[in-house]
C-alpha cells in the first residue's frame, strides 16, 4: 500500500511547464528516495519552500513508519488468529467496515469543502504556517489544489477497494468455514 502511495502521488501529478521540469524532477527525487529529512540544498526553492518541503518530507516518513508498524502489527495478529478462523473474519469484517466508515466520513466532510478540509489538515500538519504561500509560487504552480483533490479521489478509491477486498476475504473465509461444518 505504500508504494501505492507513492504511485498516486506521481500520477495525479499533472504535466508539468517545461520551466518547472528541473524543480519537479528535484522534489520528487527529494520527496520519495532521499531517506534523510534535512533541509533541501537547493536555489531552486526559496527558504520558505525549502523548510515546506523538509515538514512534508517529515511528515511523509512519519506516514511510512506508521504504516510499517500498522503492517507489522496486521500481519502479527493475523498470524496469531489463523487458527481461530472464527476470530479471523470477525476481524476481517470489522477492519473492512471500520475502514470504509471512515473513509466514508472523511469523503463526505471532504466533498462538503476540500478547501477547507485541505487547510484544516494543513494547519494540523504545519503548525509553522509554512506552507502559506502566493499564487506566482513555484509550489504552488507545481502543486495546485486540483493536485490534492485527485489524489485524495484516488487514495479514496484505493482504500476502498482494499476494505471492500477484505470483506471479500471474509466473506469467502466465512462460506467456507460454514459449508465445512
Amino acid at each position: 500500500m505504500l508504494s501505492i502511495f507513492h504511485l498516486l502521488l506521481e500520477t495525479s501529478h499533472p504535466t508539468v511547464e517545461p520551466g518547472l521540469q528541473a524543480l519537479s524532477n528535484w522534489l520528487w527525487d527529494y520527496l520519495l528516495q532521499d531517506p534523510i529529512p534535512n533541509l533541501p540544498n537547493t536555489d531552486l526553492l526559496d527558504m520558505r519552500s525549502r523548510r515546506h518541503m523538509l515538514d512534508v518530507k517529515r511528515t511523509l516518513l512519519a506516514v511510512q513508519q506508521i504504516w510499517y508498524v500498522a503492517s507489522s502489527l496486521l500481519a502479527l495478529l493475523v498470524a496469531m488468529q489463523i487458527r481461530n478462523k472464527r476470530l479471523l473474519v470477525k476481524s476481517l469484517y470489522y477492519t473492512s467496515y471500520l475502514g470504509l466508515g471512515v473513509l466514508g466520513i472523511v469523503g463526505v466532510l471532504t466533498s462538503l469543502s476540500f478547501r477547507w478540509s485541505f487547510n484544516y489538515i494543513h494547519q494540523l500538519l504545519f503548525t509553522n504556517q509554512s506552507w502559506v504561500f502566493s499564487l506566482d509560487s513555484a509550489l504552488i504552480q507545481l502543486f495546485p489544489i486540483h493536485y490534492f483533490q485527485q489524489f485524495f479521489i484516488y487514495w479514496s478509491l484505493a482504500g476502498g477497494v482494499t476494505f471492500l477486498l477484505l470483506l471479500f476475504i471474509a466473506k469467502l473465509l466465512r462460506e467456507r468455514d460454514s459449508s465445512k461444518n
